[in-house]
């Protein structure tokens, strides 16, 4: 059966997109590493937010990659 729904994408390079996520490719093993070691005892989101902020110190990720997670967050919180 063919797929019978359509994504309508925004405009972006594949380049782009490979060079934005290597990074996270290349550094897998160290960021299980941290994150292996350390206790999430929030919730759900509080969680999600501790792990962006210890891959964030140790400049894993980027900062608009921890401000849109912090975003996401908050906006998801606006609804629960």
């Amino acid at each position: 059966h063919q797929a019978c729904g359509f994504q309508e994408r925004n405009p972006h390079d594949l380049m782009d997109d490979f060079t934005d996520e290597i990074e996270c490719v290349l550094n897998v093993r160290r960021m299980a590493n941290i994150l292996g070691q350390s206790d999430f005892l929030g919730d759900l989101f509080d969680n999600l937010l501790s792990a962006y902020r210890l891959l964030h110190q140790q400049r894993l990720i980027r900062d608009n990659e921890l401000s849109g997670v912090d975003a996401w967050v908050n906006d998801c919180k606006c609804y629960t």
